[in-house]
Order: structure tokens, then sequence, then C-alpha cells
């Protein structure tokens, strides 16, 4: 019975790691949850982690580098905005100051605040150039861009214009 249970909970681990990469609390609490509906052991929870860690499965340096590749290219954040969803994903912060120290030259906040403006502004021509600045700003500071970045990002749009 125990082997089955491990089995089942492996799988579940599995199914759930080939969709997207996850870290390990995300893991963790998605087996606990799995584990407590079916009355498994948490032990085995342990057990498939320390695993799926031994098998590379499960590498929370390698998830903040696909987290941070994601941001980048499809919903472009802010470092700080970055920071701090992974945190919440339960990524350890030396962790992921070891990652953005290692992968710093990779990451233009500039550029990434160049490209979620340029996708708005289309949508903003019809404001005046104040409304659009503002409009711009908030953006980018919901979206945890820096202020320094975010005003060097305005003032060179607008003086094109």
């Amino acid at each position: 019975m125990e082997d089955e249970n491990y089995q089942k909970l492996r799988d579940y681990a599995l199914k759930l790691l080939s969709f997207r990469p996850r870290s390990s609390r995300e893991i963790s609490t998605k087996l606990r949850q799995f584990s407590a509906k079916r009355n498994f052991s948490d032990k085995l929870v342990e057990q498939i982690i320390e695993e799926l860690r031994e098998q590379k499965f499960l590498d929370d340096k390698e998830f903040v580098r696909w987290w941070i590749e994601q941001r980048q290219s499809f919903r472009p954040k802010g470092l700080r905005a970055i920071k701090t969803e992974l945190l919440n994903k339960g990524i350890d912060k030396e962790i992921i100051d070891a990652v953005f120290a290692a992968d710093k030259g990779k990451m233009n906040e500039y550029d990434l605040a160049l490209k979620v403006i340029n996708k708005k502004l289309i949508h903003l021509s019809h404001l005046s150039t104040e409304k659009k600045k503002i409009k711009i700003r908030d953006l980018l500071l919901r979206r945890g861009f820096d202020w320094d970045v975010i005003y060097k990002v305005i003032d060179s749009t607008f003086e094109k214009a």
C-alpha cells in the first residue's frame, strides 16, 4: 500500500512538473494537499521531494532563471517585482540574489520598460502628452520598475516626439 501511495504521489509530482518548472515550495505545497486528501504520509512527500532534487527535476536556481526569462519574454516586469514574485513562490533570498548577480548582464530593465511602453503607447494615442506620461509612469510602477528607469524611459520616449 505504501509503495502504491508513493507511486501515485510521485506521478502527481511529475505531472505538475511536466506543465512548467516549479519551486520546491510549490511542489511541496501541492503534494501535501494531494496527500492530505488521500491520507498519505507526510514522510512520502519529503522522500519524493528529495528524490526530485537528486534527479534534478527540482532545482530552485534553475527555476529562478526560468522565471526571469519568462517574465522578460512574455510579461515584462521590473527586477523588484520579479524578486517579490520569487519570494512569494518560496525561493530563498540568497538563491534569488545569487542568480540575479550572476545574470546581471542579461537583465536590462531599461529595454524591458521600453518594450512595455511601446505596446501601451498605441492605445494612448488619443491622450495628451502629459496624460500619456502619467499613464506610462503608473503602468511601469505597477510592473515593479525602479523610478530612475521609469524617468529615463519617459524622457527618452517623449524627447523624440
